[in-house]
């Protein structure tokens, strides 16, 4: 419009120009192909439209009739084309909007978008997945702990292990100035699968236990998962140590996801829930879910074909099929 009123100043031409000839004036600005300022364009090659090459791109109308029904013009944005973090993306894309606003008078609807509308479309998306998601997850991972182990006390206690881990997470990305981006908010909405993996075998493994005191109980859980769940610990951490030279962000971040995630994870699987487990874990049956332990009972002893079930309450006996010839060693070496 600046350009237009440039020119309508050379040519002598009343500015602003009247609403009934407006498509009119316009056309033949556009149409005319004089050298003077302003000018739309023209064979010397000094219009408007021939010095910005993207003139006709950025700026533009459409008509119907008299009226102009749709009018364009663009800008350049302060933030760096590869920007993306959303708190330095979306301040600037409300100013834009705001000015847009501000101008919606006489019967105009103006609104401002950029390309990056549909990235901050997105980031919402995923942000809002990351908020919904990890509550769902938890739930889902409560659900699972207690399936597993068939107690209600150890199943709460590893969740509340789970919940930690995440915490820690959340506050060492922030410490080392992690920026939500596309890969971050996916990532970050599998952290609970990744922290549940290993105190969910400390806690089956305390809760199968014969013996009856929390010390005694979590020292055999320990004793008989405490090695593989370090030494899976270990190969992980290295596994992804190696990712931290990689040039490309996505495995870079992907590695750093999985490396402190899983540190996380063996600390407090392997410090906090031990000691939570002694000072407060169950004993006997306390929190135990019949129809479930019941269920593992027959799972892991299996039922002959042709034997009734026993009922719920009820001891599981398991008795050798009398085809089974009993052996000894030293009748072997007879025989």
């Amino acid at each position: 419009m600046s350009d237009f009123k440039t020119y309508r100043n050379a040519m002598g031409l009343p500015f602003p120009t009247a609403p009934t000839t407006l498509v009119s004036d316009l056309n033949s600005w556009r149409g005319d192909r004089c050298t003077l300022p302003g000018c739309y364009k023209n064979q010397a090659g000094t219009g408007v439209a021939n010095t910005d090459r993207n003139y006709d791109r950025n700026t533009g109308f459409l008509t119907d009739g008299d009226k102009i029904t749709f009018a364009f013009v663009s800008g350049n944005l302060s933030i760096p084309f590869l920007e993306q973090e959303l708190s330095v993306i979306e301040p600037e894309y409300d100013e834009w909007r705001a000015l847009g606003e501000e101008q919606n008078k006489d019967g105009f609807e103006p609104f401002a978008i950029t390309d990056r509308t549909d990235w901050i479309m997105l980031m919402h998306t995923l942000i809002n997945g990351v908020v919904s998601g990890v509550p769902i997850a938890i739930s889902v991972a409560l659900l699972v702990l207690v399936v597993a182990t068939g107690n209600f006390w150890v199943s709460l206690f590893a969740t509340f292990t789970i919940i930690g881990v995440m915490a820690s997470f959340f506050i060492t990305f922030v410490a080392t100035k992690g920026k939500l981006g596309y890969y971050e908010c996916m990532f970050l909405q599998i952290t609970v699968g990744m922290s549940v993996d290993y105190v969910v075998h400390l806690a089956h493994s305390y809760n199968v236990s014969p013996r009856h005191t929390n010390a005694e109980k979590m020292q055999d859980s320990l004793g008989e998962m405490g090695i593989s769940v370090f030494s899976g610990a270990i190969t992980t951490l290295a596994a992804s140590g190696l990712l931290f030279g990689c040039q490309f962000n996505v495995f870079f971040q992907y590695g750093s996801f999985i490396f402190f995630v899983i540190l996380w994870s063996i600390i407090w699987a392997m410090l906090f829930f031990p000691a939570l487990m002694i000072q407060f874990g169950p004993n006997g049956r306390s929190g135990d879910i019949p129809p479930i332990r019941y269920l593992h009972r027959v799972m892991c002893m299996g039922m002959e074909e042709g034997h009734e079930a026993p009922k719920a309450g009820h001891p599981v006996q398991v008795v050798p099929p009398d085809s089974v010839n009993v052996v000894s060693v030293k009748e072997a070496d007879n025989a």
